[in-house]
């Protein structure tokens, strides 16, 4: 498995709320996986805005889920397939170029810069190489 690491930098972030949130370091895996393997991505909170890191441009209007692994898998999807939805469009880290992280109220927030051009889409509640689940973790 080839495997490379990629450091998402992660700084103080203001919730849409107006309220400040202490920065957490994240640190995430991007790998090539054979379709017989499966990272197990729990919900881990919601990514209130995904944003083209080229142009600057808000790609959701609403907030996407926000899912992690125990080895630094990370999807940021519209849909919410832990749940039986359907995932709609995606990213894995190959396409997120950088996120911030925060809490408010006990819920855990992103906000996500990613490459647009490495957007995916799954008109069903699984995307290859990948499981979802529901189960809240609590460190990465």
């Amino acid at each position: 498995m080839i495997t490379k690491k990629i450091a998402l930098s992660v700084m103080s972030v203001a919730c849409s709320f107006g309220i400040a949130a202490a920065a957490t370091p994240v640190q995430a895996q991007a790998s090539t996986m054979q379709a017989t393997e499966n990272q197990n991505m729990t919900v881990q909170g919601v990514a209130l805005q995904v944003i083209d890191s080229k142009t600057g441009k808000l790609l959701n209007q609403n907030q996407w889920g926000y899912y992690g692994s125990p080895t630094g898998s990370i999807v940021i999807c519209e849909g919410s397939p832990d749940f039986g939805a359907v995932v709609g469009r995606y990213y894995t880290n190959a396409g997120i170029t950088n996120m911030t992280q925060g809490s408010h109220s006990g819920v855990n927030y992103v906000k996500v810069w990613v490459d647009s051009s490495k957007e995916q889409y799954s008109s069903s509640s699984t995307i290859p190489g990948y499981t979802f689940s529901s189960d809240y973790l609590e460190d990465l």
